[in-house]
């Protein structure tokens, strides 16, 4: 398989969810957080056609004796995809809610595949208004704007965001060494979708903004969180499904020392 059409998998194995809504600043203050945060761990299957090409399974943590929380994800192909490209992607996001906002601290991903590793890290310093990290060797320095998010910790204010029936949305993401704006709009029509993971109702988001744009499934019975992602890449139609939920009992990250 090529490179080409790797990376096109990996997009959407990062499960890249963002939001806020119109007035970014009254969206993110207006954003409950509460049972959202949840301890849990969903597990996913990401496919073309009938074919599985990966699974992907998110934890979110409490991190011990402090007001933050730790997601993670580990992402491996699967299947015949496996034989020809082992990839292995982890990523964790640790962040913070000071009162009713949701401030990142640190990102950081490793991508393991055949013959190469690449990794990312940020770290967002919040009082001197700055992220730096590094992608693969590669230094950065960025400024830094209220309701910038990575790839994770996004996700708890996209389903905040969709609590609220919030639409359209609009963030900030720093995705590697760039920060840029995009956004989502909802449909008011509640859907109802058949997964491995059983029978969900859902809302609809979908990226309005982008040439490959991706769609979302969020589910009210699941916490908002996400049991259907799609997006079409060219010759490619991934589908990325819940497989398995747990939710709670709590469970706790040590405190990084």
């Amino acid at each position: 398989m090529s490179r080409r059409v790797c990376r096109r998998i990996g997009a959407l194995l990062l499960l890249v969810s963002a939001m806020s809504m119109t007035g970014i600043a009254s969206a993110a203050a207006a954003a409950p957080f509460g049972t959202l945060l949840t301890p849990y761990q969903a597990t996913y299957r990401l496919r073309q056609g009938p074919i599985t090409l990966a699974r992907a399974t998110f934890s979110l943590r409490k991190v011990s004796g402090q007001d933050e929380w730790e997601l993670t994800s580990l992402t491996e192909t699967q299947g015949w995809l496996s034989t020809v490209r082992a990839d292995r992607i982890e990523e964790t996001s640790r962040f913070r809610i000071q009162g009713d906002r949701l401030l990142p601290l640190h990102y950081q991903m490793r991508h393991e595949a055949p013959g190469e590793i690449k990794t990312e890290t940020a770290n967002f310093n919040w009082p001197a208004q700055r992220v730096t990290g590094a992608v693969d060797q590669s230094a950065f320095d960025l400024s830094l704007q209220a309701h910038t998010y990575d790839r994770l910790s996004l996700q708890v204010l996209v389903r905040a965001a969709a609590l609220r029936d919030i639409s359209p949305i609009r963030i900030r993401m720093l995705e590697k060494n760039k920060i840029k704006p995009i956004r989502f709009e909802s449909t008011a029509a509640v859907e109802t979708l058949e997964t491995p993971a059983g029978r969900f109702e859902t809302r609809r988001m979908t990226q309005v903004d982008s040439k490959k744009p991706m769609t979302f499934w969020l589910a009210p019975k699941a916490h908002y969180l996400p049991v259907r992602v799609e997006q079409d890449r060219g010759s490619l139609h991934l589908k990325l499904e819940l497989e398995a939920l747990k939710m709670g009992p709590a469970s706790v990250t040590p405190a990084a020392r």
